[in-house]
Order: structure tokens, then C-alpha cells, then sequence
């Protein structure tokens, strides 16, 4: 009898301790994937900005801006010759946010990854980053090391925008007028554990010119002005 209770305990024994090590081990490999994720995640938003900015700034500005002119997009109202108020053309303003998303979505599949230590595969709205596993660790000897862990990336998954006038005295009875488009593109990031949004935000003079006219002294000399925000699919 006695060695039977010795076999029980000791195989209960065996179970706890196979318990205990599966529990540990998912644990570890949760806090270390979750780690591994994060990482992804932050270099993911690092390529996406260098990307989308980098493209609008080499190849879209002057191709997709060039056709409008401050004229098309805005309304300056006057009272006693002072700037009153400004009118926005969003119809206007949508369409050059659909040029832009356009372009992008041209541009992106051309764009040079040569300069990233990562993998990047483009398809057709999205691309693909894979890093090593130990990617995470701050250890130069691992960081090259283990399987490759993907994160799938939608680039555009849509673009919002506004457009913003600056208005400043500019000599005697003159004004500049500066047009600003801020841009907001939205990313999804897919990584294990993780579905992040990400938002590239950046501002676009669209033109520059001088016009007759004052600001009123209330304004100290600056007249800002920004229309409501436009929404693409």
C-alpha cells in the first residue's frame, strides 16, 4: 500500500512540475512575443513615415499641386478693405487629396528599401516587413538571429486633410497670403498580438502670393484661418 501512495504522490508530483514548466514557458513566450510585436510596431511607423513622406516630397508636390493655384481653393473677404473672413473650395481641396492618394499609391511600389536592414516586400495596397526574431534584443551577436517574423502593413487605408491660410502684413496695404494642405494618411499595421493604427501627418505649402489689403489690428499683424477637415475613403 504503502508503495502504491509513493507512486500516486510521486506521479502527481510529475503532473504539477509539467504544469508548471508549460505555464512558465507560455508566459515567456507571450511577454517575449508581445516585446517582439512592439518592435515591429515601432520600426513598422519608422518605415511608413520615411516612405510616405519621403514620396510625396520627391515625386507628388509639383505634379499633383501644380494644376491648382490659391485661387481655386480659397475666398478671402474683406470688410473696409481688412480681412474678414476666408471661404474654402472643398470640392477642390478633395480632389487634390485623391491626387495625392493616387500618387502614393503609385509611388510606394517603386521606392527604393535598398537603405533598410529589413526586409520590405510590396504588393498591391500593402507591403510586408520581416525582421528576424531576436531582433528586439539589444544584443548586436542575437539581433540577426531566429526565424523571420512578419508584420503585414496597409499603407493608405485612407487620407484626410484641411487646408490652412496664414495671412501677414507684407509692406503698406499689402498682405501674404501662405496656403498650407495638412495632410493625414492612416496605416494599419498587422503584427502577432497586435493591430495598431498608425497616422503620417505632414503640412504642404500649396502657394504663396501678395495681395492688397490689411489685417485687422486685433490680429497683431496674422491673420490664420483653417477649413474643416475633407475625408477620403
Amino acid at each position: 500500500m504503502r508503495m502504491v501512495k509513493f507512486k500516486k504522490n510521486h506521479s502527481n508530483l510529475g503532473l504539477i512540475f509539467i504544469l508548471f514548466i508549460v505555464m512558465m514557458t507560455s508566459l515567456l513566450l507571450n511577454t517575449i512575443g508581445k516585446r517582439v510585436s512592439n518592435q515591429m510596431i515601432d520600426i513598422s511607423k519608422i518605415i511608413i513615415k520615411d516612405v510616405i513622406i519621403n514620396t510625396i516630397n520627391a515625386n507628388i508636390k509639383g505634379d499633383s499641386l501644380k494644376k491648382y493655384n490659391i485661387n481655386d481653393l480659397i475666398k478671402i473677404n474683406y470688410r473696409d478693405k481688412k480681412v474678414s473672413d476666408v471661404d474654402y473650395n472643398l470640392e477642390n481641396t478633395y480632389d487634390i487629396l485623391i491626387d495625392i492618394k493616387s500618387s502614393v499609391m503609385e509611388m510606394i511600389p517603386k521606392y527604393d528599401f535598398s537603405g533598410y536592414s529589413y526586409d520590405v516586400k510590396i504588393f498591391d495596397n500593402f507591403m510586408i516587413l520581416e525582421m528576424p526574431f531576436y531582433n528586439y534584443s539589444s544584443n548586436l551577436l542575437l539581433a540577426n538571429l531566429g526565424p523571420k517574423i512578419s508584420a503585414k502593413i496597409n499603407y493608405i487605408r485612407y487620407v484626410n486633410g484641411s487646408v490652412k491660410t496664414k495671412i501677414k502684413t507684407y509692406g503698406i496695404n499689402s498682405l501674404q497670403v501662405e496656403l498650407y494642405l495638412n495632410i493625414e494618411i492612416c496605416s494599419d499595421i498587422v503584427v502577432p498580438f497586435i493591430n495598431k493604427e498608425n497616422i503620417t501627418s505632414m503640412d504642404i505649402l500649396i502657394s504663396s502670393k501678395i495681395i492688397q489689403g490689411e489685417i485687422p489690428s486685433i490680429y497683431n499683424g496674422l491673420y490664420e484661418s483653417e477649413s474643416k477637415i475633407v475625408k477620403t475613403n
